[in-house]
This record gives structure tokens, sequence and C-alpha cells, in this order.
């Protein structure tokens, strides 16, 4: 906890130098202790940030007049209201835990059991959480850990492809690290209407492990000419790619959403497909902070849990019901819900799975794969449309394995039978472990028309800068969550 403080206090000093930028601690009045992922809300919009897992949060401030009032929130606290004008004056904001008594307290059903509140919460999910079309302003950031054994085998046994032989391949398995890190931040135009979904990217930020990154570029280098043939393939009627394994087989005769040139000659970036990136922030919307998700199933298959209603805690002048649940023998996680205690509105969820659950585990055909670990915290804010989401954190580790054999063909189109022109077979023994964290935090949300979709131009990929170390000025006037101390310690 003290490199924490001290690693604030570093930081405090250069943001405190930027007027643009406010950078502050969130702590318990008495004890002094951080209070991790409370809200910070500028009254009266949507606009805001949360606190980060040690209570920290950053605020960008040039935009206001000075006039408005900052809301800090934080479950069983006393809100605390700060002009913003008063802000440059703090480095650190104490809240004081509530002292209302719950005899105080007008409980309009306090006779209603656990079960019975999260039976209304699901009643009223669609009416409480509305899918309306919206522009969320986001800012998503990613951390990736994957371990790469050095027993996994990719063996060569023939190949006429310029480049794939078993020396070349054997030398780069030799030279791969065990473990590959990542680190991606973002902030993004997301717009949503039912299923149809864009990104507009503003700014992105990637670092990754240095001797991976290097080791990759030489690989590609090295390759340069596959790929190239791969890039023109795409756009050639009469050739194409097939991929086969075992009784499966698939072309790779569609143009790619990028060329492996385009993104070798990129050096500044890396750059991800916007479909993919789309596709991210749809998944963590969806499985984590949407009932309909497959991770809610506490709420929605209430016999697989076990269910204890510990009373009553404040929340933005509101109270709601503070709800633990942990699973039975087919239930996974573990957990606990805020449950607003007059329209059964959703203010928070954390929830993990329990020591000994994993699922998605199976083992066929020589590919494996199996869900072991997930944990998910996710904020919702309340406003007179209803409750959205504001921040989403969510953790997953799985595991994966192969154990086949591969073919790579390059074909030619023939009236009966298509010739093929050059051809790599390989055997594949691998085991990955994968552990991924990410952030979601919806900085402003508007409402906006289904129609306006059409309008929206979503670029091929997003550009994501290369950087070495992390730096606090990389985010330089903007409201974007801060780094843990772990987080800011990476570099490649």
């Amino acid at each position: 906890m003290r490199f924490c403080f001290l690693a604030f206090a570093l930081f405090s000093v250069y943001f405190h130098t930027n007027a643009e930028d406010f950078q502050a601690v969130i702590l318990d009045e008495k004890t002094g202790e951080p209070l991790p992922f409370s809200t910070i809300t500028i009254e009266g919009t949507y606009s805001g940030t949360v606190a980060n897992a040690e209570g920290m949060f950053n605020l960008d401030i040039g935009t206001l007049t000075g006039n408005e009032v900052i809301i800090i929130t934080h479950l069983g606290y006393e809100p605390k209201r700060i002009a913003a004008k008063s802000l440059n004056d703090l480095n650190e904001i104490r809240l004081k835990p509530s002292s209302i008594q719950l005899s105080e307290v007008a409980v309009y059903a306090d006779k209603l059991t656990a079960r019975e509140i999260l039976e209304r919460v699901q009643d009223r999910f669609a009416e409480n959480h509305p899918g309306n079309p919206l522009k969320r302003e986001v800012f998503f950031h990613r951390f990736e850990r994957a371990k790469f054994p050095k027993e996994n085998k990719l063996l060569i046994k023939s190949s006429d492809f310029v480049g794939i032989d078993k020396r070349t391949t054997e030398e780069f398995l030799r030279k791969l690290p065990e473990e590959f890190i990542e680190y991606q931040d973002a902030i993004l135009n997301y717009y949503t209407a039912g299923s149809e979904r864009k990104i507009q990217p503003v700014e992105g930020i990637s670092m990754e492990e240095g001797a991976a990154a290097d080791l990759m570029k030489e690989f590609e280098n090295h390759l340069v000419e596959l790929f190239e043939d791969i890039d023109k393939t795409n756009l050639d009627e009469d050739r194409y790619y097939k991929f086969r394994t075992g009784i499966f087989s698939f072309k790779a005769d569609d143009p790619a959403e990028m060329s492996m040139v385009e993104v070798m000659n990129d050096s500044l970036h890396y750059l991800v497909p916007s479909k993919d990136l789309s596709g991210t922030l749809s998944f963590l919307l969806k499985d984590y902070s949407h009932i309909e998700g497959k991770n809610w199933e506490f709420v929605t298959n209430p016999g697989k849990y076990v269910y204890s209603l510990e009373g009553l805690t404040l929340n933005h002048d509101r109270w709601v019901y503070h709800i633990k649940f942990t699973p039975k023998n087919r239930g996974l996680f573990q957990g606990e819900i805020f449950v607003d205690s007059e329209d059964f509105g959703v203010h928070q969820v954390s929830f993990e799975y329990m020591d000994g659950k994993y699922s998605e585990r199976f083992q066929v055909l020589g590919m494996g794969h199996s869900m072991d670990y997930k944990k998910g915290h996710v904020i919702f804010q309340k406003t007179k449309s209803g409750y959205y989401t504001k921040y989403i954190r969510a953790e997953q580790k799985e595991q994966a394995s192969i154990a086949r054999d591969f073919t790579i063909m390059k074909k030619e189109k023939r009236f009966m039978w298509d010739k093929t022109l050059n051809e790599v077979k390989m055997e594949v023994e691998m085991n990955f472990d994968m552990h991924n964290q990410w952030e979601l935090l919806i900085m402003n949300t508007e409402p906006i028309v289904a129609e306006r979709l059409s309008s929206i131009e979503q670029p091929k990929h997003v550009k994501f800068k290369k950087k070495l170390v992390y730096d606090p000025a990389m985010w330089k006037n903007r409201t974007v969550l801060v780094p843990t101390a772990e987080l800011q310690k990476f570099s490649r």
C-alpha cells in the first residue's frame, strides 16, 4: 500500500502542473483506506469517471467553467459535493461512512426475500436498463498475459513455400519468450442501435513486451514474400489458399480486412480490425452488464444459488438492497449485487468463479479449451431515462490446446480438379494459458436515432500508437482510467 501512495504522490506532481487535468485519490474519512471504484460525476450530466482499484482517478476539467458541481459517491458512504473551481486545491477526497440509521428509512418492501428481490430485477430489467440507440464515448483498456511453454511444438513435415521450412520454424520457436504481454488503451465513439454497432476511433495506445515485438518483426520480414502473395491471391479470382486439418477444410478466398503488408509497413502503429474491437465492446457490455449475458445466471437461474440479504446501504442518496450469493453444485459464481429498493434497478454487481469452478471445458478431435476463471465488477449510472452501464472491469483466465496435423495449400482453379501450386504440411502440439483483463469506462452517453448509424463511417482498422513505456502524459487533457501501480511499471 505504501508503494501505491508513493506512486500517487509522484504522479500528482505531474498532473498539478497541467491545468487541464485533475487527479486525486478517494479515501475513507476514518481509516484513510482507498475506496476503489468510487464514481465521480459532473452534476446534471452523464459525464464523469470511476476510480481505479487503488482509489485514484483522473478527470479532464479543461472544458468546465468552474461553476459545475462534482459529486463523489461510494456504496455505504455519504455523497460528497465539490465545486469544480475548488478541485485544484485537493489531492485527496475523503468520504464519510453513512451515519443514517435504518430505522429512519421508510423501507417499502421490507418483507421481500433476496430471491423475490432478484425476481423483480429480472421482471423489470428491460424497463430499468433500456437498450436505446446510443452514442457512447468510451475509454477501453486491455491487458493480456499469454504463456507459451517451451514444450510447444510445430513440426514442418514438408514444404515448398519460400520461407517456411523446418530449420526456420524451429529457430523461431526456440526464440519465442515463455510469456507474451500486451497493453492497449483507446478512446472511441461507440454507436449502437439494436444489433447494429459501429465504432469511430479517437486515439489508441499500445505497449507490448519488447523481445516478443522484435521477434515478430523479424518473423514478418522473413515471410514478407509469402504475405505479399497471400494479399495478391485474395484479390485473384482464379487462385486461393486452402487450409485442411483431418476431414475439415476451408478456403481463404475473401479479401482480408487489411493486408499483412499494410500491417508490416506501419512501424509506428499496431493495427486492429475495427470489427474485432467492436466485437470486444459488444461482448463486454452483453456478457458482463446485461441480464441476457451468459454471466448473469445468479439472477436468471436462482435454483443454482444460495442468497443472503445483508440489509440496506446508501448509494447516490438512494437506498439499495445488498444481496450476497454463493453457488450450489451447478452454479459458478460468488459475489454481491446492489438493487434499488424502489424501482429494483441494479446499481452495482460483482461476481467471480468460486474456487474449483470452471466452464466451457472440452477436449475433442485434438482441440481443447477450458475457462478456468471469470471475474466482473459493473457499475450502472441511474438517469431520468433508466440505468446505463458506466464501468466494467472484467477478467478471464483460460487454457487452450491443439494437437493436430495441418495442411496449407495454394490452389489454382481448373475445370475439373483445382491444381495445387504450393503446399506445406505440419504437425502442431501446443498449449496456451491466457489471462485477459479489460476495463471499459463510458465517459459520456447521448441518445441518437437509429437511422444515424447508416451515416457513420467505420474505418477498417483502429490504429494503436506504439509506446515503449507507460507515461502519464499519454492521455493529456483526457478523462481516462488511472492505471494501477502494477500497470504503471509496465514497459517494453
